[in-house]
C-alpha cells in the first residue's frame, strides 16, 4: 500500500459487532455519527494503518455519508486538510 510496506490483509481492524443499538442511539442523541474509518499515518519512523470506529459531529462531512458511500480526507504538511 503506497509503497509503505503495508499489506491490507495484515492491518488491524476494529469492527462494529461490539456496538449495541443503545450505543448508536446514545451517540445520535448526542449529535454524533459513528463511522468505520480506515487510515494510513506517517509518524516519522514509518507508516501505521488501521480500521477503527470513530465518532464525528453531525456537521463533519463523514457524518453525512450513508450506506455504502465512501469519503476521503487527506492531511498533508503542505496543504493541511484536503
Amino acid at each position: 500500500m503506497f509503497s509503505a510496506g503495508l499489506r491490507i490483509d495484515s492491518l488491524p481492524r476494529d469492527g462494529i459487532r461490539p456496538v449495541a443499538p443503545v450505543d448508536v442511539a446514545q451517540w445520535r442523541a448526542g449529535g454524533l455519527a459513528p463511522r468505520l474509518v480506515g487510515f494510513v499515518e506517517h509518524d516519522g519512523a514509518g507508516f501505521r494503518a488501521d480500521v477503527e470506529l470513530r465518532l464525528y459531529r453531525g456537521d463533519h462531512p463523514f457524518a453525512l455519508l450513508h450506506g455504502s458511500m465512501k469519503g476521503l480526507c487527506a492531511v498533508t504538511e503542505e496543504m493541511w486538510t484536503v
